[in-house]
């Protein structure tokens, strides 16, 4: 066992449940007679409804809302005004077929953008946030595992997002060539570590720091920061100076009608930076990401290993680096 890992024999008592599991086996057979039962007979007639996801979604459902065109009204992001399932009972289901009035501002503009291709950008308000940012700039996204039940370091607790990976772009100055770090975990030693003491080195002294959606990275060192006690101070002069590229495109002081309303980075990029795009990519998310991880950490096969690791450096390499052209053509719409 590695210095700073958890013993999971410490944590687990070992008792035998052979009678509870045979006293048991009667109804287990009644179950499956009923299910099979069930699957010889015809479909059931149920309509779609919130139940479909609540508190988790249902497998059929691809099956079940295969019937609704696309776009339609449950395609309409920031739900709440109108409510889709009470339009899609009244025989309400294409998105256009929604009157505008009912609709809030966001989704009237999803609705234009979906009809005309309208596009929309508050100039004031893109240049007012540009201007505030300052250099050194540094464009910064983290890779984080929550899969291990049992806390791989002192600290954490089962679940944890603890990060193992980040990618860094650094702009010093206007005009000068883009710089770019970035550390990825092998997962031998204690990662909560190696990752922070990396990240200090390569972050430049008073920098502004652009994520996206901020509150993942500043939970993530705040984490850090009461495992780390004594770099708390370092740590806390980061989050202070954090910024959030996703807020233009969250307030929709900047929208594309290719967004359909979403301003997650992955619909963003190819509307934004068409020459940019996840999709090509062996890993394209973070839940991709964070299991890769896992098998590249425990994988015997060198050549595994390395095609892993070459990947995940890929897939967060463009995440900064998507954040980079999309503040450039920011300030190409914003006339800056």
């Amino acid at each position: 066992m590695r210095q700073g890992e958890i013993d999971p024999k410490g944590l687990f008592v070992s008792e035998d449940l052979s009678a509870e599991v045979i006293e048991k086996q009667s109804f287990i057979v009644e179950q499956l007679a009923k299910m099979r039962k069930m699957l010889r007979g015809k479909e059931p007639k149920i309509a779609i409804g919130p139940y479909c996801t609540d508190s988790y979604e249902c497998d059929f459902k691809g099956h079940c809302w295969s019937h609704l065109p696309s776009p339609s009204v449950f395609d309409y992001a920031d739900r709440g005004k109108p409510d889709a399932f009470s339009l899609y009972q009244q025989g309400i289901v294409r998105m256009e077929d929604v009157e505008p009035e009912i609709l809030g501002w966001r989704q009237q503009m999803q609705l234009d953008g979906f009809l005309h291709r309208k596009n929309h950008i508050d100039v004031e308000a893109v240049q007012e946030f540009i201007k505030s940012l300052s250099y050194p700039l540094c464009f910064l996204d983290f890779e984080t595992t929550a899969l291990i039940p049992i806390p791989m370091y002192d600290g954490t607790r089962p679940y944890q997002q603890v990060p193992f990976q980040y990618s860094l772009h650094i702009v010093d100055k206007p005009g000068t060539k883009i710089r770019h770090h970035e550390y990825l975990a092998d997962g031998n030693t204690n990662t909560q570590r190696e990752f922070l003491d990396s990240l200090l080195k390569d972050l430049p002294k008073r920098s502004c720091i652009l994520t996206w959606n901020q509150s993942f990275e500043v939970g993530r060192m705040r984490e850090l920061a009461a495992v780390f006690p004594k770099r708390s101070g370092e740590i806390n002069s980061i989050v202070e100076n954090i910024r959030d590229l996703m807020v233009p495109f969250r307030d929709k002081s900047i929208y594309h009608w290719q967004f359909n309303g979403s301003y997650s980075i992955k619909a963003v990029l190819p509307a934004l930076v068409p020459d940019l795009s996840y999709d090509e990519l062996e890993i394209s998310d973070g839940e991709m990401a964070s299991a890769a991880w896992m098998r590249m950490i425990q994988s015997k096969d060198h050549g595994e290993k390395e095609m892993i690791r070459k990947q995940l450096l890929e897939y967060c390499g463009l995440d900064t680096w998507a954040m980079v052209k999309i503040l450039e053509e920011m300030k190409r719409l914003a006339g800056m």
